[in-house]
């Protein structure tokens, strides 16, 4: 069960990768702080059909002593990890994800809001919008949030490769060797406001970049096919004089049977790119 709100930040290393009954990564989880590791059966990590399931175990989170989280990232993850590999997770408040490999001090794989210097060979800054400068400075609860509130996204991201500068928009990319850099969105403003990302990865084989990038067209595709099908099946049902028109159990019933037909046509996308669909809430 994902909890909004929470935020965590385990590390895993990956201890085998498994090819029976179907292909996947198994990983030790470990407190990113203290390192400590923890057995398997007080948590555990899988990557299988472009899915990472995390199960965290009392001293990884100190809310509950079984929280487990599942989310997509795509088939690229999995072709680019080797075993005894140290992959960083965090998950912030708003419950995005971001995750990174580093190998030999260089930054293998990173995607979501990665800030700050990664190995040897990244470092990653997010430049501001322009905004307005309060008249004075004040440590008040109200200006604080009054600042949070300006806050209205980034204008870019900044990206440096060892003697290289690249200033990235949304969706833009670079090349540069074997490097591939994608800005991903610049995030939004306001509360909870929505985190910028970035899709990094180091590697020459095309295969594994045409899947790193294919993975980001998709979620674009997905997050447009969403809304049309939310529209094809709520907009007319949703209207407020036609609901009324409608017994409340009747209702009940027709609103949970227009969800599970969301969820199914939502899956059926996931399917088609070769990812197992998300668990089902409704049956």
């Amino acid at each position: 069960m994902a909890l909004a709100g929470i935020g965590i930040n385990p590390a895993v290393f990956m201890k085998s990768y498994q090819l029976d009954p179907s292909p996947k990564w198994i990983g030790q989880v470990v407190n990113s702080d203290s390192n400590e590791t923890h057995s398997v059966d007080q948590a555990a990590f899988e990557l299988t059909e472009g899915v990472i399931s995390l199960r965290l175990a009392d001293g990884l989170s100190q809310f509950t002593k079984d929280l487990a989280f599942e989310f997509h990232v795509g088939h690229a993850l999995a072709q680019v990890l080797q075993v005894e590999d140290r992959l960083e997770l965090r998950r912030d408040g708003s419950g995005e994800w971001t995750y990174w490999v580093v190998r030999n001090d260089v930054l293998v794989i990173g995607v979501g809001n990665l800030r700050g210097k990664y190995g040897s060979n990244f470092e990653i800054h997010w430049r501001e919008k322009n905004r307005e400068t309060p008249k004075k400075e004040s440590q008040s609860r109200s200006d604080t949030i009054n600042r949070l509130f300006m806050f209205n996204g980034y204008a870019h991201a900044v990206v440096q490769l060892a003697d290289q500068r690249f200033e990235l928009k949304d969706h833009e990319e670079v090349f540069p060797g074997s490097y591939y850099v994608k800005c991903l969105h610049l995030g939004s403003g306001g509360m909870p406001g929505r985190s910028p990302r970035i899709g990094i990865l180091t590697t020459s084989q095309l295969e594994i970049r045409d899947a790193f990038g294919g993975y980001f067209l998709f979620e674009d595709h997905l997050s447009k096919r969403f809304m049309e099908i939310y529209s094809e099946l709520f907009d007319t049902f949703a209207d407020p004089q036609k609901r009324n028109q409608w017994p409340a159990e009747e209702y009940e019933k027709e609103h949970k049977g227009r969800l599970r037909e969301l969820e199914l046509r939502v899956g059926e996308l996931y399917l088609a790119f070769g990812l197992r669909p998300p668990q089902s809430r409704w049956g």
